[in-house]
């Protein structure tokens, strides 16, 4: 389990990096936008539960996106002192341009391990995140969409 948490740990920080010199914002702030663009109608608090981040920690993150233009905050006619969050055209181009970057550095990765390290790779993850959702029944998903195995 430590080797997975360093490596999360070191590819979150590369793709920090990456993000901030081609797109001017953060992984945790790529993540957000791909949360509203791939679950619309989402709220600050659930996207807070799901990465297990204060609702400040996240607000300031939807803070600086706003600012940009990408993310607009609605107010919830069902609850008054919620937003939901919708992207801009701009954060929508923006959203998808940082995930391509993501995916990208994500198959220069695999591309260090063959073919069968990589199905080895793919198959383990699928096995540990079913057993994962199952013991922990969780219903809400990543916010990122699966990028497919090739």
């Amino acid at each position: 389990m430590i080797k997975i948490h360093k490596f999360m740990f070191l590819a979150h920080k590369m793709l920090d990096k990456e993000l901030m010199k081609h797109c001017g914002i953060s992984f945790s702030q790529c993540k957000i936008l791909a949360a509203v663009l791939y679950h619309p109608g989402i709220s600050q608090r659930q996207i807070a539960d799901f990465e297990e981040l204060t609702e400040a920690a996240v607000s300031r993150h939807i803070s600086g996106l706003s600012t940009k233009g990408y993310i607009l905050l609605v107010p919830n006619t069902k609850n008054k002192k919620q937003h939901i969050l919708e992207l801009t055209k701009q954060g929508t181009l923006m959203c998808k341009n940082a995930l391509t970057i993501v995916e990208k550095k994500g198959e220069a990765l695999l591309s260090t391990l063959s073919v069968s390290q990589q199905k080895t790779i793919s198959d383990s993850f699928d096995t540990l995140i079913d057993k994962v959702r199952s013991d922990s029944k969780i219903v809400f998903d990543c916010p990122l969409p699966t990028l497919s195995h090739r």
